[in-house]
């Protein structure tokens, strides 16, 4: 019997398409009239397929391709299906293509086989691997642009190992352009080729075995190379990267290197040039605190010329800061010219005296990065010179002062014709002064006409200009006939400067008038003089020594030290005044005076005349001015207070023994009264009416704060009587100390202590604990009732110009203000002073405890520190306190 096969009905068929992930669809050939094929008629779909088309099978099924997807002829789709339909040979391709509805592409897997006259195409979504395959095409186009755009050569080598596992040279694997060009071959050259093969001079090997010791130790390598075949410098950094890899990081450094090379030669040529020169050349590094305040300078460089103008050997400048070698220079202004150069940068020239090797130095300071270069020069000779310069010119300017001629010198002022237009005056002198009625500062540098313009209304001007012209001196009588007095003018003309000088001659009667005039001035600026005033002219012998002094004027407070008459005074010799002048030293002192031109004064005492004078002694030409003041009275007052001070010193030391043993001896009849008073309140507070007890409960509370009240006393007087050598006290780890204490106060008050960096001072730790103590538990005590205490302390540095009621010094004083804020219920700021007196409450002992001792105590230990301590506060509002310690 033959068996036949029935045909596979159509239902089925498309029960079994519709099971496919797959789309599949089934079309059928359309054909020209030259039997071209020209499109596709859709004859079945399964359900996959329906669903990408999002259109029901029954509305497809019949329409062309061409119709579905107008799009197939310019995608590869079309001509694949016509190549299977012509050839018969099946076809697998991959399409990016838009189904209908769709806003994004889809990649899709298409495989196409004839049959009969029919095409049967089956496609798969392959989206998601070709988006991964794009994604890792991207990282490895973007990996490799990144090694390709990279300065830096990115080289890979495997570890080469022989039998028995040592390893023995690298291969190279992969390396960037940037690799390739800094090697020196050609990609094809290098890749696959060994390290030993690329290097083979022993001069690598050694390299060579550094980089496989990488791979040995796991530790990475970075070196500096020099490769003889390119003349260049290398930075090389090897690290190992998994199993026998290798990766090195290589960087051209050869113009660095070139770089280095030349600044070490060119730092070779400026030392020999540095060390030619004739000025010392420093370079100062500015030292800043935590602040970034300048607190010293320190040489990084100095040339020969430095260790010979400072006498210090090349190791000092370098090692030791500026203020160490010159502790000076703080206050002789030098330091504060080099700071003020760092952080203006505008250079600045200044002289100073380094007292080390005793000479005077010429500073040319600019800055340099955070520092300056300082140029110095010895300048001892011309500083010598100057000052004897000033000193010449100081006592020219006292002989001109002291003249009753007026003198003045005068500079031509030229146009640019070359004419006279003014003078200068260069000089002038008091007599001057006084005949014009200008100050001499007025008139001194100043353009002639412009401070004295009556010269050219007068004509003297134009006989100035004369004398100039002419080069030749002239002296005249000249008229002034507005005030009709005559002047002796002389004008000597040398190196192009005038020398005037002028007398008044009008009458001898004027002249002796004028004479009278000035004496009876000086004598009533002396007379106006509280003091004693006495001239004494030098008397001396053939010589040419001091032997002896005599009075020439002295003012009506002078007689009342002289047992003489006053009309006898003047012509007096010191000697016959004070016959043991000698044997007491004054009549040294006017000769020393005299000889160095320096001033003198003292206080000498008369224990015979009970006499005590403060002296004072000026050179005034050839002889001396003595001032003296009877200050008897003055110093019986001061041994008085001398005397009053070591009373009330030893009072002092007796009240705080009294206080420290009185406190003592309290302690035990006050132990007692409480010891009884437990024993009441325990044993018989039931036996007790209750008025008894009431009154048990009242003395043991007055008991209690009679106690607190001796405590405070005791920690009051020990502050005085147990002082403690200072020493660095961390405030910090005080203040932490101190909030560990109150750990329990401030966790039942819920509060808050915010603690800044505080510094480190010297002090006695035990009175610092105390005074913080005081000052936290004020505040923990005092908070406001409506809101938890917010406690912060802050510090920070000042001079002593920012602390209130601080007396002003001579010099700037450093602090720490250290301040404690609350905002507990404050006070009124009237009572700021009050508050830190013994016993002193705002409020009653009901509402708040206390004895009213612990600010007073906390003022004590200030003035203990010889620091400060302040309060500010504004009631409902909260407190600072702000003490003030020295740094």
């Amino acid at each position: 019997m033959t068996a036949t096969s029935s045909p596979i009905p159509s239902s089925l068929l498309q029960s079994v398409l519709d099971c496919s992930l797959n789309g599949v669809m089934v079309y059928q050939c359309l054909r020209d009239e030259q039997d071209a094929v020209v499109d596709f008629r859709l004859l079945s779909l399964n359900k996959a397929a329906e669903t990408d088309l999002g259109v029901p099978a029954r509305q497809l099924v019949g329409q062309t391709l061409l119709t579905l997807f107008p799009d197939a002829t310019q995608s590869p789709v079309f001509d694949q299906y016509r190549t299977v339909i012509e050839t018969g040979q099946s076809a697998r391709f991959e399409v990016n293509h838009l189904f209908p509805g769709r806003s994004l592409s889809t990649w899709l897997d298409i495989s196409a086989v004839k049959l009969d006259d029919c095409l049967v195409m089956s496609y798969l979504d392959i989206t998601d691997r070709k988006t991964n395959e794009l994604r890792l095409q991207q990282q490895a186009d973007l990996y490799t642009h990144a090694l390709n755009s990279t300065t830096h050569g990115i080289v890979l080598c495997r570890g080469i190992r022989d039998r028995q596992q040592r390893l023995i040279d690298l291969q190279l694997v992969l390396i960037n352009a940037a690799g390739v060009q800094l090697v020196g071959f050609s990609r094809e050259e290098i890749m696959g080729r060994t390290a030993l093969m690329l290097m083979p001079d022993k001069a690598y090997q050694l390299f060579i075995q550094q980089l496989l010791g990488v791979l040995e130790t796991g530790r990475e390598l970075r070196a500096e190379r020099y490769v003889n075949w390119n003349n260049r410098w290398y930075d090389v950094q090897a690290s190992p990267y998994g199993d026998d890899l290798l990766s090195l990081s290589i960087k051209d450094i050869t113009h660095r290197k070139q770089a280095e090379f030349a600044r070490e030669e060119q730092h070779r040529l400026l030392s020999k040039v540095m060390n030619t020169v004739q000025s010392g050349i420093m370079l100062c590094q500015a030292v800043r605190d935590t602040n970034g305040t300048i607190i010293d300078f320190q040489t990084t460089f100095c040339n020969d010329k430095c260790l010979e103008l400072t006498g210090l050997s090349r190791q000092q400048l370098l090692t030791l800061s500026m203020l160490t070698i010159d502790p000076a220079g703080k206050h002789n202004g030098i330091f504060d010219h080099y700071a003020r150069v760092v952080e203006t940068g505008i250079p600045l020239r200044a002289e100073n005296y380094f007292g080390q090797a005793q000479v005077w130095l010429d500073n040319s300071v600019q800055k340099f990065g955070d520092g300056v270069v300082a140029s110095i020069s010895d300048v001892t000779a011309l500083k010598t010179t100057a000052i004897k310069y000033e000193q010449t010119a100081a006592r020219l300017q006292n002989v001109l002062d002291a003249s009753l001629t007026g003198i003045s010198m005068l500079k031509p002022v030229r146009n640019e014709a070359g004419q006279v237009i003014d003078f200068i005056v260069t000089l002038t002198n008091e007599a001057t002064a006084s005949a014009t009625g200008i100050p001499k500062e007025t008139i001194t540098g100043k353009y002639l006409l412009s401070v004295m313009p009556f010269h050219q209304e007068l004509g003297l001007f134009d006989r100035y200009v004369s004398v100039v012209h002419k080069k030749q001196s002239e002296r005249f009588k000249w008229h002034n006939e507005q005030a009709d007095r005559w002047f002796d003018i002389s004008v000597k003309y040398q190196d192009d400067e005038l020398a005037v000088t002028f007398l008044d001659v009008t009458t001898s009667k004027h002249l002796q008038l004028a004479h009278q005039n000035q004496a009876q001035l000086l004598q009533g600026v002396l007379d106006g003089a509280l003091n004693s005033i006495i001239v004494y002219d030098a008397v001396r012998d053939a010589g040419g020594q001091i032997k002896d002094f005599q009075v020439v004027l002295f003012n009506k407070t002078a007689p009342q030290f002289f047992p003489i008459p006053e009309e006898q005074l003047r012509g007096m010799r010191l000697t016959d005044l004070y016959p043991a002048t000698k044997e007491r030293g004054m009549f040294h002192h006017c000769v020393r005076v005299i000889e160095t031109g320096e001033p003198y004064r003292s206080i000498l005492e008369y224990p015979e005349h009970s006499l005590a004078v403060d002296l004072s002694i000026s050179r005034f030409g050839d002889g001396v001015i003595v001032g003296a003041n009877d200050v008897t009275d003055i110093r019986r007052y001061q041994r008085e207070l001398e005397r009053s001070n070591q009373e009330l010193k030893r009072s002092n030391e007796n009240l705080q023994e009294f206080a420290y043993v009185a406190s003592h001896d309290l302690q035990e009849p006050l132990r007692k009264i409480q010891s009884f008073g437990d024993v009441l309140h325990n044993q018989y507070r039931y036996e007790m009416p209750e008025q008894a007890g009431d009154l048990v409960n009242r003395m043991q509370k007055a008991a209690h704060r009679m106690q607190n009240l001796i405590q405070d006393l005791l920690t009051y007087s020990r502050i005085s009587t147990q002082q403690q050598p200072f020493r660095l006290v961390s405030l910090n780890r005080l203040v932490e100390e101190v909030a560990v204490d109150l750990e329990m106060t401030i966790q039942d008050k819920q509060a808050s202590l915010t603690l800044e960096p505080l510094p480190d001072v010297m002090g006695d730790p035990v009175q610092l604990r105390q005074l913080f103590q005081n000052l936290i538990s004020n505040s923990l005590k005092f908070g406001h009732p409506n809101r938890p205490p917010v406690i912060s302390i802050t510090a920070r540095p000042i001079t002593h110009l920012a602390i209130p009621g601080k007396p002003a010094t001579g010099q700037q004083e450093l602090f720490w203000e250290i301040s404690l804020t609350d905002n507990g219920i404050g006070f009124d700021e009237k009572y700021a002073n009050r508050i830190f007196q013994l016993f002193q409450r705002l409020h009653g002992k009901n509402l708040y405890g206390g004895t009213g001792i612990g600010l007073p105590i906390c003022k004590k230990v200030m003035d203990h520190h010889k620091g400060y301590i302040t309060a500010t506060s504004r009631p409902g509002e909260g407190s600072v306190f702000r003490i003030y310690l020295p740094k």
